[in-house]
């Protein structure tokens, strides 16, 4: 089930994004790591599609917006709060990326 998301800002010019929030595809999973001499369990919250927005690059006192990415389909994956340090999170989207590339 998808739904759009409505609102009004500069980087998403039609003033809604369609996402997948309410299904998800996924929900309550984990990934494990090895974080140093032991494996470490990331939980996953939740694993969504929607839309990707445009970017907004903040300078002095004005806002450029680059909208090439707008629109186009991506995956979200939504973490608990169980990395702690730069190591175990290059660690975690090593493993992520190993995976959804075994996958393809």
């Amino acid at each position: 089930m998808f739904a759009r998301k409505n609102y009004f800002y500069p980087d998403l010019p039609k003033g809604y994004q369609i996402s997948q929030y309410e299904l998800p595809l996924c929900l309550n999973g984990y990934v494990n790591i090895d974080s140093g001499d032991e494996s470490k369990h990331i939980r996953v919250r939740r694993v969504h599609l929607e839309e990707d927005t445009g970017k907004l690059t903040h300078v002095d006192d004005h806002s450029l917006v680059d909208l090439n990415r707008a629109g186009v389909p991506l995956m979200e994956i939504v973490t608990e709060a169980d990395l702690r340090s730069a190591e175990e999170s290059f660690a975690y989207v090593s493993k992520l990326r190993q995976l959804v590339r075994y996958l393809a």
